[in-house]
């Protein structure tokens, strides 16, 4: 007689599982473009140059259907491709805060801010409350074999930002194994 592995469905333990009408989400991430100005030989989102937005209405409409959802605002993370190359990125953080999101992050390259710091001053002033940049570590060669060129100038500039403005940064890095 072989002996029963699991448990049955109904006594399973609900824990780490989203049962719709059940369970809420807890953070949600919004993409809202697939282009990029960079061209990592890693992307795990198929960004492009020549790509294309999503328009501030139809983002807007997303956010209110996830309020729909959660009943209460909920962290999100702003993503793409890259989001900071989406013309309308202030309006969406502007329309994210109108709706009551509190928390309301991108995650970025970093590419634009070094260039521009006080985009980083505008994002804040819309409703941004944190930055995820991606950190892939301190030397040339790590850079140009995940992202396909040297970034540590840029990644320099784009640090100095943050502490000006006051703004949360959360250095996200990508792993390679040899």
């Amino acid at each position: 007689m072989m002996k029963r592995c699991h448990r049955p469905i109904n006594e399973q333990p609900r824990f780490g599982k989203f049962l719709p009408g059940q369970h809420k989400p807890l953070m949600a991430m919004i993409e809202i473009t697939d282009r990029c100005n960079l061209s990592c030989p890693v992307c795990f989102s198929n960004s492009i140059h020549s790509g294309q937005d999503i328009p501030v209405d139809k983002v807007r409409t997303y956010l209110e259907q996830l309020l729909e959802i959660t009943e209460t605002p909920i962290p999100i993370q702003i993503s793409g491709g890259e989001p900071t190359v989406h013309h309308s990125l202030l309006k969406i953080i502007a329309a994210a805060k109108c709706l009551g999101y509190r928390n309301i992050e991108i995650v970025t390259n970093g590419i634009k801010i070094s260039k521009d710091p006080e985009m980083l001053h505008k994002l804040k002033a819309e409703g941004l409350t944190a930055v995820y940049l991606q950190f892939d570590g301190l030397k040339k060669d790590t850079y140009i074999s995940i992202r396909g060129e040297d970034l540590t100038e840029v990644r320099q500039k784009s640090m100095k930002p943050f502490a000006r403005f006051s703004c949360a940064v959360h250095l996200q890095s990508r792993l390679r194994v040899a």
